[in-house]
């Protein structure tokens, strides 16, 4: 410490300077400095009371310091000292100790110790060696441990280690690497500055020879050469099986196997495989041997076995050898017989017998030889192939009839004849079974003799006549649709339990009367009747001519089209449109009202103009499905129209598990086809599936009747209206209304995406009874209040305004959606069937109404002026590329500057059919006089748009036009 002085003050009893007892304890820890640093803390050492300079002793007068150089410092009982240089080298007989935390530092000497060592005395200290080194000179030195155990550590110290540190044995001056062991990594023996051990992860590997008198394996040998020497190579023990494989750099990976059970195999890798196959096996005892591919070096130079050392047996399906082909073999007697007598070949039929061959033998013959036996007198069996590659089976006899020169075959399971060259279903010709013939074509069954005659599969093709007995009967399996000719009455009847089609070649038919007067022609355009149609009941008419009368009681219109937009005509057609008469007086279709019945027409609908969606589904399938007030085809998935279970009309919508509901999109060139920021009404009739009810207890994967909304765009503005199970295994099913906008995410909130705002709780024996209930969602004007009502009746949940919603949002990306909606961890559907939806942007209820008794109007009010057929109401956008929006049928073009064309896909007969009525659009600016000419064509009209103050040719904005069809 520094030395403490005691301060005294300016002035006597100033009161500045240090109290007594502060400088009674500055004098204290002054002396406890000096008796602990030149003494044992009590008693002071007894002091050098001089130094004198001389032979190697020298003293610094600025410093102190003494050094002492060459004879040593002489024998003393104790040497303090705050700073010891010792340049030479120096005997410490008694041994050297530092107390506290001090070092004994060499800077460039060496400390050598004679008999005794280095000794850390307790568990703390440490011997630590900064950059220096540590070297034994001479004799044979040891670094160990006297008792118990230690290790050498590399890194920090109490045993932590830092990977990656190494710890070396180098031998000679030239540092050479004998041994390295790297912290969290490998451990490295040397010879000769070479690596020769190292391990690894997975085990150890070593370059150059192992010469060891056994060796341990558990895991994988891989060496580029293993040799045993005078020595042997044992792998495992008697339970296992072993693989010696290589790993060539090309080409396969060759395997030795033994296993217990099988013997040696050699394996090898094919087409890149990662399994081995077996190409020999050399069995164990009782076991047999296996080749894959048994072949000589070379070909007709080795023999397999000899004369002397031969086969007890040899199987195999074919041997080929010297251009024969010799198969089915199962004997030792191979028999080559080639002319009888033993002309052209090597054995005579008496060779083949002498030595025991039977018939399971192979004989070859050669061309036009074959088997010649006599039955009888003059009665010749032969079986032969000829020169021209064909085979024979011949019986000829010339001694009479009675049977004789039949040839019979007799199979006990069957006869099978094949066509072809081998023995399969399809070259099948010819099947012959106990009690049954059968002829196939290609393996296919064509004609089959049965107990009752002959069954024909396909067509039946008579050149000829067909003559049957006393009548002819055609009669289908099922015993019920048949074709009789009775030809004892003359009567020819055709009856059939589900219909019968009659369809004529390329020319007509046509049905004659008894009187031979033609009464019904089929033409390849339609059917001509001649003559009247007598009405016992009812008739119903799809679309045909009739030349002369037809009679009461009914005339029924099948079809309904459903708007006069889109239905054809021609002169003196009668069609029901929009669930009424009409009749086409060859330019116009004209309504036929019925003033005595009024009630039985579809009445118009009062607010037609805020209809949005309107949807009956009567059309023949969904494909012609179209939302009934704009014309524009929905988007759909796994839905169809079906005629049962129908609410009104002929058909509903039919939903399907995993469908995709109903959609209409919402994008309008930017706007909105269908609005709901305002006041509008949901509704439909729905049919629910009881057996397909969703199990789910919240609004994630419910089960949907109407959404807004787009899977993964603005998703924040999606609303859906739905319902979900309420749990606790009863049969209570919650409607609830969601908006993800809403800012009500509280519980019950319409804004909360657990449970949205529950509208109505509904047992399924309410609503799921096989039944169909009208459902209607109202947002009222006023107050943006939402009102839920189940056939006519507000729920008591919203009849007093506790919904209010006013943060709808219309996004011109999302669609509307009828039975569906789907975003990434919700996706509900609604399973059953939809009829008579529609969709306003009004307010179609505000109380309690009875569900309307009819189907809903599906066309507007008298109020509401309606375009005759073929005219048309649309924009032309001007500019470069022109383009038609609007009713279909226009064709838009620019002639020239300030020159437009309206081609018509169907053109009118004259010019003046029609009338056009336009005015410019978006035109900056919107103040500007702009003149507009119009040349009508029977094919097109032309418009000239001109800047009135100028005359200057105008191509921007759009002009509107109003073609209307007189």
């Amino acid at each position: 410490m520094a030395k403490l002085g005691i301060s005294t003050g300016s002035q006597p009893n100033d009161g500045t300077g240090d109290s007594l007892i502060d400088g009674a304890v500055k004098v204290n820890s002054n002396f406890n400095e000096i008796y602990t640093t030149i003494g044992n803390g009590t008693t002071l050492a007894v002091p050098v009371t001089s130094v004198s300079s001389g032979a190697g002793i020298s003293l610094s007068g600025s410093t102190g310091n003494v050094t002492i150089s060459n004879i040593g410092i002489a024998d003393t009982n104790n040497l303090r000292t705050d700073f010891l240089e010792v340049s030479g080298i120096s005997t410490l007989s008694g041994g050297l100790t530092v107390a506290g935390s001090g070092n004994v530092s060499l800077d460039s000497g060496n400390l050598t110790l004679a008999s005794g060592g280095i000794h850390a005395v307790g568990s703390s200290q440490n011997l630590n060696w900064g950059g220096g080194n540590l070297y034994f000179n001479s004799g044979s030195p040891e670094i160990g441990w006297t008792s118990g155990s230690g290790s050498v550590v590399v890194g920090a110290g109490s045993g932590a280690t830092i990977p990656g540190q190494t710890f070396k044995i180098e031998g000679t001056n030239a540092r050479n690497d004998m041994a390295v062991f790297t912290s969290g990594g490998s451990a490295e023996l040397y010879y000769n500055n070479v690596k020769k051990f190292e391990t690894s992860g997975v085990g150890v590997t070593i370059t150059g020879d192992i010469t060891c008198s056994n060796i341990s394996a558990t895991g994988n040998i891989d060496s580029a050469n293993l040799d045993t020497g005078t020595g042997s190579l044992t792998l495992g023990n008697a339970s296992s099986a072993f693989d010696i494989s290589w790993s060539p750099a090309t080409g396969t990976s060759p395997t030795i196997r033994w296993a217990l059970s099988d013997g040696i195999s050699i394996m090898g890798r094919y087409n890149g495989g990662s399994d081995l196959l077996e190409d020999v096996r050399f069995g164990t005892s009782g076991q047999p041997s296996y080749f894959k591919n048994l072949v000589p070096k070379s070909d007709s130079t080795y023999d397999l076995g000899t004369n002397t050392n031969r086969w007890a047996a040899v199987y195999s399906d074919e041997f080929h050898g010297g251009g024969a082909n010799i198969t089915g073999i199962s004997t030792l007697n191979i028999v080559n017989y080639s002319g009888g007598g033993g002309g052209g070949g090597s054995d005579t039929l008496a060779d083949v017998t002498s030595r025991g061959a039977t018939t399971n033998q192979t004989i070859s013959f050669s061309a036009s030889k074959g088997i010649s036996m006599d039955t009888a007198s003059n009665n010749d069996f032969q079986i032969y192939g000829s020169s021209n590659q064909k085979a024979y089976i011949t019986h000829a006899q010339n001694n009479g009839g009675g049977g004789a020169g039949d040839l019979v075959v007799i199979a006990k399971n069957g006869l099978h004849v094949y066509g072809g060259t081998s023995e399969t279903t399809a070259n099948l010709g010819l099947e012959v079974a106990s009690g049954s013939s059968n002829l196939l074509y290609q393996g296919n069954s064509k004609l089959t003799t049965t107990s009752a005659g002959v069954d024909v599969t396909g067509t039946l093709n008579v050149g000829s006549t067909v003559i049957v007995g006393t009548g002819l009967n055609l009669q289908y399996s099922n015993n019920a649709s048949t074709i009789l000719h009775n030809s004892t009455l003359g009567q020819f009847n055709i009856q059939s339990v589900s219909g019968v089609n009659i369809k004529p070649g390329p020319s007509h038919f046509s049905v004659y009367s008894s009187d031979d007067v033609l009464r019904f022609k089929v033409i390849p355009d339609g059917a001509n009747l001649y003559g009247n149609i007598n009405v016992g009941l009812g008739t119903n008419v799809s679309g045909f001519t009739s030349t002369n009368s037809v009679n009461t009681p009914a005339l029924t219109l099948s079809h309904n089209n459903p708007t006069v937009v889109s239905t054809a005509g021609t002169t003196g057609q009668f069609k029901q449109i929009g669930g009424q008469p009409y009749y086409y007086d060859g330019t116009t279709w004209r309504a036929l009202f019925l003033s005595e019945a009024p009630l039985t027409v579809n009445q118009a609908d009062s607010d037609w103009d805020n209809t949005m969606i309107r949807m009956n589904f009567d059309q023949a399938n969904i494909g012609a499905v179209t939302n009934l007030k704009d014309g524009r085809t929905p988007n759909v998935g796994l839905v169809d129209v079906v005629s049962s279970p129908v609410k009104y009309g002929t058909k509903s919508a039919r939903l399907q598990s995993n469908n995709s509901g109903i959609s209409f999109s919402q994008n309008n060139s930017g706007s909105i086809y269908y609005p709901f920021e305002g006041a509008w009404t949901l509704e439909g009739w729905f049919f629910f599936d009881g057996t397909q009810l969703p199990t789910t207890q919240s609004i994630p994967n419910s089960a949907i009747l109407f959404s807004n909304f787009h899977p993964n765009t603005n998703t924040g503005s999606n609303w859906k209206l739905g319902y979900y199970h309420a749990g606790g295994g009863s049969t209570t099913y919650n409607f609830f209304w969601s908006n993800k906008n809403s800012s009500a995410t509280g519980g019950g909130g319409a804004g909360n995406s657990t449970t949205g705002f529950l509208l109505q709780q509904l047992s399924s024996t309410t609503f799921a009874n096989n039944a169909w209930h009208h459902i209607a969602l109202v947002r009222e004007p006023s107050n943006g209040s939402i009102h839920f009502y189940f056939d006519g009746t507000e729920t008591s949940r919203t009849s007093t305004d506790q919904l209010v919603d006013n943060e709808i949002d219309d996004v011109s990306d999302h669609s509307f959606n009828i039975g569906y909606y789907g975003i990434v961890g919700d996706i509900g559907r609604f399973d059953g069937l939809v009829d008579d939806v529609r969709v306003s942007k009004s307010a179609r209820y505000t109380a309690n109404f009875t569900p309307p008794a009819a189907a809903l109007p599906i066309t507007g009010s008298t109020t509401t002026v309606y375009e005759p057929a073929n005219s048309k109401v649309g924009e032309i956008s001007l500019g470069g590329s022109p383009s038609w929006t609007g009713t279909p049928g226009i064709t838009a073009s620019q002639i020239a500057a300030g020159q437009y064309r309206a081609t018509f896909a169907t053109a009118y007969s004259n010019a003046t059919d029609y009338v056009i009525q336009t005015s410019m659009n978006d035109y900056t600016p919107a103040t500007t006089p702009v003149g507009i000419g119009v040349s009508r064509f029977a094919t097109h009209a032309d418009f000239f748009i001109r800047r009135v103050s100028d005359g200057a040719n105008i191509d921007t904005g759009s002009l509107a036009i109003d073609l209307f069809k007189k």
